[in-house]
């Protein structure tokens, strides 16, 4: 499922499967260094090392942190090379910038502002580009990942609602569906026309929330949230279990 959830992040975002990616002449498996390092990241996210120091772990102080910044030097080479692969792309074909719709092309029109890419490659921040590939990739894989394997065992429990999303998507989608559902191409907006997958989605996402948890945040002043009062300092976090 990890598998599946970054082709559909990779298409959807860089408009390219990068379930696995060539570096350095090398095929590498993007899923066993997303897990690794999302392991790395929950185990070294609760510590309270990291919260007030999170420079810390960017430190060789033993194997583990090392190990760390092996993984996420790995994951952000990744990055690198998929911006690196489509401004190679523009550079052949500029008119592919306008064409494409995927994310990375948008997040690069935004950078250029309107302005000819030729003219402005130099000025693109391709660190912040990186990062935010990184980013989309890293916390996309893993959410994805959980709310579709939810989403299945939801509907494997609830015959009847799984008959009905059925009845939607043949509806929806005719006879291409049953002649090669693989095949299927359908425009995102076009998924405002299907509101029975949108509330199953929406139930799922609030039965079994893919993040635990949200980033902690500090408290920049005194706080009342109901009966609770939460004072300047306090480092706070909210579960969407709760």
């Amino acid at each position: 499922m990890r598998d599946l959830s970054l082709e559909v992040i990779g298409r959807c975002a860089f408009g390219d499967d990068y379930s696995t990616i060539m570096i350095e002449g090398k095929h590498i498996r993007l899923t066993d260094y997303t897990q690794q390092l999302e392991s790395k990241v929950f185990e070294y996210g609760m510590s309270p090392s990291y919260f007030f120091c999170p420079k810390i772990f960017d430190l060789d102080l033993d194997e583990d942190t090392r190990e760390l910044k092996r993984l996420r030097q790995v994951v952000k080479t990744v990055g690198r090379q998929i911006l690196k692969n489509r401004i190679q792309e523009i550079q052949k074909d500029p008119h592919c910038l306008e064409s494409r719709t995927d994310l990375l092309n948008l997040m690069i029109r935004s950078h250029l502002n309107g302005r000819d890419f030729e003219e402005c490659e130099s000025l693109l921040n391709q660190e912040l580009l990186i990062d935010e590939c990184v980013t989309f990739v890293f916390a996309g894989s893993e959410t994805t990942s959980a709310l579709m394997e939810w989403t299945f065992y939801n509907l494997t429990q609830h015959p009847d609602a799984l008959e009905k999303l059925r009845a939607e998507l043949e509806n929806h989608f005719g006879e291409a569906l049953a002649a090669n559902p693989e095949k299927i191409i359908t425009n995102p907006r076009k998924l405002d026309e299907l509101p029975y997958l949108d509330r199953v989605i929406r139930e799922t996402l609030r039965m079994f929330p893919p993040a635990p948890a949200a980033s902690p945040r500090v408290a920049l002043k005194d706080v009342e949230l109901g009966s609770l009062k939460i004072k300047k300092g306090t480092l706070v976090s909210v579960t969407p279990y709760l």
